[in-house]
Parts: structure tokens; C-alpha cells; sequence
């Protein structure tokens, strides 16, 4: 996924969204903030959600899609709320017009620090990537999976929710590697539904991975004309 580059600036939630240009010279004003990489095990974030979601393809000029983007970033606002702490971590992948990480720029702006995770190999091309955003992001490398391990990018997310024994994952739709790690970890993972266009071009719209589990106790899905609900209590 890091090696697939994408220029394209992720939007603030604000009355007038702005454009990539606005982006661009907020990014040249601010400058980038992302500090040295420490090993995952030395992660000591212990108030922290994760972002997940499909990386590619979506669609956020599509009225359904938008409306569930403006509602996982509203439970981060409502979490954030009631845990003055709160940290957003996400598994390293790029900025792009057409991914989950869009939302990390609006997450920031609720005043919620940024930590990545990425495998050491990859530190320099996560920082190309992210370093012309001009976000805040303390980062931490997670070490190489071993031979047999089936799925790289799901062990990655994994070790990434072992380090911040983070309870609870907000997902804006999710492929097949989010749908291992639901699998893999313990954590609770609340499913933004949408679709996003087909790899091809041609067909269906692709729907998330994580509807394969949707009557598991540990997953939640929140459809397009479903209502938001309060997050629950710390400590809950």
C-alpha cells in the first residue's frame, strides 16, 4: 500500500471544504511535523481509536458515502468529547482523495493527536508520502512478520492494536485485510458502510469484506439511514 504514492490532500471538515490547492499551501505554511519512529513496542498511547477503511476507490462526492464520512468523524468528535486524550492511529497507509485517511486531516483539526504504524522498510516512503501533508505524526515501526505469515498488512494491523491495546476500530468500509485483522484481534470494530467503485471499472460496487462477520457480537454496522449513537462511557 505505501508504495502506491498518491499526492492528493485529504479535507478538513469546514463550512466551505477546501480544495487540493488550499491543501497544498496549508501544507507549504505548516510544514510537516512527523517525529522520529520508535519501535512498536515502546508505544505507550494508551487512549486510542483506529481508522480503517477501503484505501482506494472511494467515492466521497457520492451522497451516502459523504453522509458516513461525516459520521465516523462525528463518533471520533463524540469520543473525543469525553476523552480529552484521545489519539487516532491508523497503519501507515498514503494520503489520497479516494481513501479512509482523508478523514485523518479532519480528525486532527478535533484536536486529536496522529500515531502511524509501518514496517521499518518502509519509514521513508510513509514520510514522502505524508511529510508535504503538514500533519503532526508520531510514528512507530512494527517488526517483519514471519515467513508463514498468510497476510503482511493484516499482521501489521494487528501488531498495531497489540501495541496500543486499543478495544475499538471505526472502519469506513474495509477490504479483505481489515476483515483479518477483525479476525485475528479482539478488538470492537464499527463498520461504516459503504461501497466503492470496482476494481476494474465495470460491475458492482464493492462492498466491504467485514459483512461476511456482520452477526459477530464484536462488530457493529452502521447503515447509511442508520441514526449515530452516543459513544460509550470510559471505562465502559
Amino acid at each position: 500500500r505505501l508504495s502506491k504514492l498518491i499526492a492528493a490532500r485529504g479535507k478538513p471538515a469546514t463550512a466551505r471544504r477546501p480544495t487540493r490547492k488550499d491543501c497544498s499551501m496549508a501544507a507549504m505554511t505548516t510544514g510537516a511535523t512527523i517525529a522520529p519512529f520508535k519501535p512498536a513496542k515502546e508505544c505507550s498511547e494508551r487512549d486510542v481509536i483506529h481508522l480503517k477503511g477501503f484505501a482506494a476507490r472511494l467515492d466521497f462526492e457520492d451522497a451516502a458515502t459523504a453522509r458516513q464520512a461525516d459520521a465516523l468523524v462525528d463518533a471520533v468528535a463524540a469520543h473525543k468529547r469525553s476523552r480529552p486524550s484521545l489519539c487516532v492511529a491508523w497503519d501507515g497507509d498514503a494520503p489520497s482523495d479516494e481513501s479512509f485517511t482523508r478523514l485523518l486531516r479532519r480528525c486532527a483539526s478535533l484536536g486529536c493527536d496522529l500515531i502511524a504504524f509501518c514496517y521499518a522498510g518502509d519509514e521513508a516512503a510513509f514520510r514522502k508520502a505524508w511529510g508535504p501533508e503538514g500533519l503532526a505524526i508520531r510514528g512507530y515501526v512494527v517488526d517483519e512478520p514471519p515467513d508463514d505469515v498468510a497476510c503482511r498488512w493484516a499482521f501489521l494491523g494487528v501488531s498495531a492494536l497489540r501495541a496500543t491495546r486499543a478495544t475499538e476500530c471505526l472502519c469506513l468500509g474495509g477490504g479483505p485485510v481489515a476483515l483479518r485483522e477483525f479476525e485475528a484481534s479482539a478488538a470492537a470494530f464499527v463498520l461504516y458502510e459503504v461501497s466503492r467503485r470496482p476494481r476494474d471499472g465495470a460491475g458492482a460496487p464493492e462492498r466491504s469484506a467485514l459483512l461476511e462477520r456482520v452477526a459477530h457480537e464484536r462488530l457493529r454496522v452502521v447503515a447509511t439511514d442508520e441514526p449515530p449513537r452516543p459513544p460509550p462511557p470510559p471505562n465502559a
